[in-house]
């Protein structure tokens, strides 16, 4: 498929659009389906973060033009005495350059409406293939996704103003979004859960700098909760409580009931930080195995 053709959207099958237009969505498939659709929305999503990143580019050398062109404009104009070829020919260049800015910006505008978050390509596929051997046949995977950005307002949890320190004013925004939650059917008859939570934290720091010049930085870090769980297999498996209990000593691992079922679910929260923009670091599918292998050790058959 070429890339005219994944970036439009009326191209694309329906379902596909619906995710991309309401951020996420919610449904059960077999494990060929879920492939299927996820390979084509991640095919998308990837060019539409290649698109916005080239136009990112293309607005920072605009912007860099702009002022080159300004400048060699005005200092070309002052050399040759007023001349009108000089400053129409260096008007000229200047607008082009404007128009390309402005168009830039509102195509990567258009672009960020439609872009996903990429915890599905980095995490949820990747898992999908590992344990693929070991999906029950013609079971369901039952599937949650919420692909906003996940730090967009109304994901905004508090918003409260810090002790300043060496700044004049020290704001901090907090941020939670579900971005995933599956059940997944093994051939053996357990079922794995996994959900991943982000909680994104800014930091806008308002300060003066050696010359009185009134500053702003703004600072992000991450917070991802990776919970994985396992549910026995009707009689066939029990969880050992004794394993629970020794691995509770240095994990957040707990046991758990719902509607009869008991389950045992182990969290991880990473942290990452960054001084520009939302840490992209991505849950490493590697782990998330781990974790279910780690869960999975702890079951025994049932007496």
């Amino acid at each position: 498929m070429s890339s005219e053709e994944v970036l439009t959207l009326n191209r694309l099958p329906s379902e596909i659009q619906e995710t991309i237009k309401n951020k996420g969505i919610c449904a059960k498939k077999r494990l060929p389906e879920w492939l299927a659709f996820l390979n084509l929305l991640a095919q998308f999503d990837a060019q539409v973060d290649e698109s916005s990143h080239a136009l990112g580019k293309r607005i920072l050398l605009c912007g860099f033009l702009l002022f080159a062109t300004l400048f060699i404009s005005i200092f070309a104009l002052g050399m040759s005495g007023g001349n009108d070829l000089v400053g129409i020919g260096g008007g000229g260049v200047f607008v082009i350059v404007l128009l390309v800015f402005i168009v830039s910006i509102v195509k990567r505008m258009r672009l960020n409406k439609i872009n996903l978050d990429d915890s599905f390509r980095a995490t949820l596929l990747p898992v999908l293939d590992l344990l693929a051997e070991d999906f029950a046949p013609k079971g369901n995977i039952a599937l949650e996704l919420k692909l906003g950005y996940p730090a967009a307002s109304e994901r905004m949890l508090s918003e409260r103003q810090l002790p300043p320190g060496r700044n004049k004013k020290l704001i901090e925004r907090r941020y939670r979004a579900e971005v995933l939650h599956a059940v997944i059917p093994l051939s053996n008859g357990i079922r794995l859960l996994l959900d991943i939570v982000k909680q994104p934290v800014s930091y806008d720091r308002y300060y003066k700098n050696p010359r009185g010049k009134h500053k702003h930085k703004k600072k992000w870090k991450m917070l991802t909760l990776v919970t994985a769980g396992v549910i026995p297999a009707g009689e066939d498996f029990a969880i050992n409580a004794a394993a629970v209990e020794k691995l509770a000593a240095t994990e957040k691992v707990k046991l758990k009931e719902k509607r009869g079922e008991q389950f045992c679910c182990l969290t991880r929260k990473i942290k990452t930080k960054s001084g520009s923009g939302i840490p992209q670091e991505q849950v490493a599918p590697e782990q998330v195995v781990a974790m279910f292998m780690r869960l999975c050790s702890m079951l025994k058959r049932a007496e």
